[in-house]
């Protein structure tokens, strides 16, 4: 992994409060290409990650009154994904990283919940919650691994008890 510093600022989205919503994390947006959110004056840290059979640059700003966004582009520099970990933001039905399963399956009961090998950046695998039309909740899938092994079924109450780590749009 190669991390180095390179001179960038992000826009800074100054609506108040922010929420988590699709395609847009405190004026990080999918589909633009990073050449655009990239000026002159803030630090960002890059790294190359391994996902889904490739590598790509991951670009970690540090977003003034907001917290630490990470964009991911494709080979053409354009960002395909974006995601948050612990803030103080909040989807609009009031979910937030950091929220148990159970809790966020009581916000989000029609919300699909399914493992990843070996995501996008990840180290083995994790759990999705994924929102239609909204985004995606990750839970660290490690302790699931250790504590359950291959008897999942018997470890829905333990797994509804973990927390979330990461939220990530599209």
């Amino acid at each position: 992994m190669s991390i180095f510093n390179i001179k960038a600022i992000a826009q800074d989205n100054t609506l108040s409060p922010i929420q988590l919503e699709k395609g847009d994390i405190c004026g990080i947006v999918a589909g633009i290409n990073i050449r655009e959110i990239l000026y002159e004056g803030s630090k960002v840290t890059v790294e190359r990650i391994m996902g889904e059979g490739d590598f790509y640059l991951k670009y970690n700003f540090d977003v003034e009154n907001c917290a630490i966004v990470s964009a991911i582009t494709d080979d053409n520099g354009d960002v395909f994904r974006v995601s948050i970990g612990p803030s103080k933001y909040v989807t609009a039905g009031g979910a937030h990283v950091g929220m148990t399963l159970r809790e966020l399956k009581i916000i989000y009961p029609k919300a699909i919940l399914a493992f990843q090998f070996d995501g996008m950046g990840s180290s083995g695998g994790q759990y999705s919650f994924s929102i239609d039309k909204l985004g995606v909740f990750t839970i660290d899938a490690s302790s699931i691994m250790k504590k359950c092994g291959d008897k999942f079924p018997y470890c829905e109450d333990y797994m509804m008890g973990l927390k979330t780590v990461n939220f990530f749009t599209y």
